[in-house]
């Protein structure tokens, strides 16, 4: 990556006088904009006027503390800019032309906080350990704003084991899988280590899938000979504090269930945690985390416990814009002394990881 193409990209990204006088609607209400939601409360300089949907024929109705308006009344707004959410290529195009078909100017929501956050976007390139990291890291900010899809030679498909670091064999290690699902990632850990592991703990909010991971761990229990304190599995989600939250259960997978603070129709009441809490000064050598969005949490309350303890660090940085700037600059401000890369494990715009150690 060279400076003057990341500086002719940025200038590209319109500045925030360029819409400061529209309304802006993010178009779509699914699994993507409910990710958006942790980061658009930390965005300060972005006014969501409210959101739009292709098949809403009524009125009245509010979603994410916002009016939820109709495409004929987006239309009839003359300062009307929708932002359209989504990380897939051809939906971005098809409802881009749908609304052009309504004189509906729009743009990537991508390219809207991108713009905001060019200084922060050129840190996140600067700090970064390895100029492959750069690399990546560029070509996705290009990939995000479009959508398309990121070019095979910037993927790796080893999530959490590409860095030498991350494969060494110890004993001593203690692990931290938030957002564990079915026990995928946990059973690699062990593989990778070849059982060489002192301690392993999953937390997982989603009641179906923590059935599927608690089954998962009674096989492994077995298959390696651990004690029943070897891999201690916990039904809570991860967050800056302990408390109450909720979950919204992806209905497909279960891959996608994600924590709100809000209660609605369908979420259920849920445990929250915070590392700095649960673990009370125990040492951890490494914190895995994907848990859609709840990244940013996660990281603020581990903060005594990357200090004390600075353990190895595979983070998603992929489920909104903001976390994609934000999570970098966040973990370097708690331990200036990490080193930072960025792998992307995916053909998709999913599966980015900020690894730190």
């Amino acid at each position: 990556m060279k400076a003057l193409e990341l500086e002719g990209f940025l200038a590209s990204l319109p500045e925030p006088e360029s819409y400061s006088d529209k309304h802006l609607y993010i178009w779509g209400i699914g699994n993507t904009a409910r990710l958006y939601q942790e980061g658009l409360a930390r965005e300060k300089g972005i006014d969501i006027h409210g959101y739009a949907v292709s098949n809403l024929r009524g009125g009245g109705i509010s979603i994410f503390g916002k009016k939820l308006f109709s495409p004929v009344e987006v239309a009839s707004d003359s300062k009307a800019l929708a932002l359209i959410c989504t990380p897939t290529p051809e939906t971005y195009h098809e409802i881009s032309a749908f609304l052009s078909s309504l004189g509906i100017k729009s743009t990537h929501i991508d390219k809207i906080i991108f713009g905001q956050h060019k200084d922060e976007l050129r840190n996140v390139i600067d700090i970064l350990d390895d100029e492959l990291s750069r690399d990546i890291y560029f070509h996705l900010m290009k990939c995000r704003i479009t959508p398309s899809y990121p070019d095979e030679q910037y993927t790796s498909w080893d999530a959490y084991f590409v860095n030498p670091a991350f494969r060494v064999m110890n004993n001593k290690d203690t692990v931290i899988d938030c957002g564990a699902f079915v026990g995928d990632t946990l059973e690699k850990f062990i593989w990778q280590h070849e059982g060489f592991l002192q301690k392993i703990m999953g937390f997982e909010p989603d009641k179906q899938n923590f059935t599927a991971l608690a089954q998962r761990v009674e096989r492994l229990k077995r298959e390696w000979n651990f004690s029943d304190e070897a891999i201690t599995i916990y039904p809570y989600g991860i967050s800056d504090k302990s408390s109450v939250s909720y979950i919204r259960r992806d209905a497909t997978t279960g891959a996608g269930s994600s924590m709100t603070s809000q209660a609605d129709y369908d979420t259920e009441e849920v445990r929250t945690i915070a590392l700095d809490e649960f673990l009370d000064g125990e040492k951890v050598t490494f914190i895995k985390a994907d848990i859609e969005s709840y990244e940013y949490r996660m990281l603020k309350g581990a903060e005594k416990t990357i200090k004390q303890h600075r353990p190895r660090l595979g983070v998603c940085i992929y489920h909104n814009a903001t976390d994609f700037y934000s999570l970098p600059l966040l973990v370097k401000e708690l331990c200036p002394e990490y080193k930072l890369m960025v792998r992307h494990h995916a053909v998709e715009l999913v599966d980015t990881v900020l690894y730190a150690w």
